[in-house]
Order: C-alpha cells, then structure tokens, then sequence
C-alpha cells in the first residue's frame, strides 16, 4: 500500500544530548490521508499507512518502525473514519499533529477538527507505554457543539440531539 505525501522532511537536533527527553530526530510529513476502520467484527484497522512490517508477519503494532523515529510531525492530516457497524463515518482534520517516542512511552498531540461541519476543534492528547501496554487520553474543547460532533453517533446507547459548551474528557 502507497503512501501519497505532499511533501517530506528531516531535522536534526544536534543538542538532544543536553535536552533531557529531546528527540534527536524530527521526521516533518504533509498532506497525510488515512482510513481508519471498525470491521463487523468490532475491529479497528489503519489503512493508508504501513505502521510495521506487515499484518501477516507482525501482529504486535507496538513493534511498529513509525513507534522508533523519535519525532513525527504532521501537517494537513487528514483522517476518514468509517464505523461500518453503526454505519457512520466522520472526516476529521488536523493542522498538525505530533507523534513522540521516548523509548517505550509515546505521546500523541493533535488539535482536530471535523471538515463535515463548523464544530470548533478538539485538542487531543493520547499518552501510552509500549512496556506496560497502558496508557490515557484527554479530548477537550471550548464552545464545543457536541450534537454537531457526534452527528447522531450513540455513546452507550444514547444519541446527543443538543449540547454546547466546554467539554473535557479522560480515560
């Protein structure tokens, strides 16, 4: 599967050594498409980017290669989700989105929005360590419509018609 990139670069911080916790690469990627899916079985998949070396010969994706290049960043990200279950589908967006690996501990930043609508963006923050397969996430927002993020999406059985304001989430 091909990977379509408007454009591709590379930074080198020659003073990580005296930054605790600095990467000592940054890898900058524009214009990224991807499809994330939830099967009928209730699996979800990432289609559009090879995140390993293949479904067949690397099940585990905490072995992925994108998980040990330090820092990823972004730009005009864009991601397609289709939960074929509950027959919705969401186009997200992001400006930039930032993936760093510190040895086992990973950290996600982005601030998205949904390109269907006007909803205002969502800052999220996804934290995970590959060691203890554990981690947490935080969405949250000022002036959020959650009826016009949701688009009728049921959580837990329940569908937001109308809702507005700040909204912060963890897990």
């Amino acid at each position: 599967q091909t990977l379509n990139l408007v454009s591709a670069g590379l930074k080198i911080n020659f003073f990580a050594w005296v930054m605790p916790g600095a990467s000592w690469t940054e890898i900058r990627l524009s214009g990224i498409e991807l499809d994330l899916v939830r099967d009928a079985r209730g699996e979800w998949h990432l289609r559009g980017l090879d995140t390993g070396n293949g479904a067949a010969s690397n099940p585990n994706p905490d072995d992925s290669a994108l998980f040990s290049l330090g820092t990823v960043v972004v730009r005009e990200a864009r991601l397609n989700i289709a939960d074929e279950p509950n027959a919705k589908h969401f186009k997200l967006g992001a400006d930039e989105l930032r993936l760093v690996a510190h040895g086992d501990f990973l950290r996600a930043l982005a601030r998205v929005r949904n390109l269907e609508n006007d909803s205002a963006p969502l800052n999220a923050v996804v934290e995970y360590d590959r060691g203890r397969r554990d981690g947490r996430a935080y969405l949250g927002g000022a002036d959020v419509d959650l009826a016009a993020v949701l688009r009728n999406y049921p959580l837990a059985g329940l569908v937001v018609e109308r809702g507005g304001g700040k909204l912060q989430v963890w897990a």
